[in-house]
């Protein structure tokens, strides 16, 4: 499995999972909450890095 693969598939995990807990979070807290911890960070890293945010 290369490098890209393994990116591509973290954060398409990670944004399933930020998906399911935005639609039952109300207020964002628990999706801000998500997006700002270290997992979230990683996420937000590789997701910017591979292109997936602009």
């Amino acid at each position: 499995m290369t490098s890209r693969t393994t990116v591509n598939r973290y954060v398409a995990d990670y944004e399933r999972i930020l998906d399911d807990i935005s639609r039952k979070d109300r207020d964002g807290t628990a999706t801000m909450d998500y997006l700002t911890s270290d997992t979230g960070k990683v996420y937000t890293m590789l997701a910017h890095a591979s292109g997936r945010l602009g």
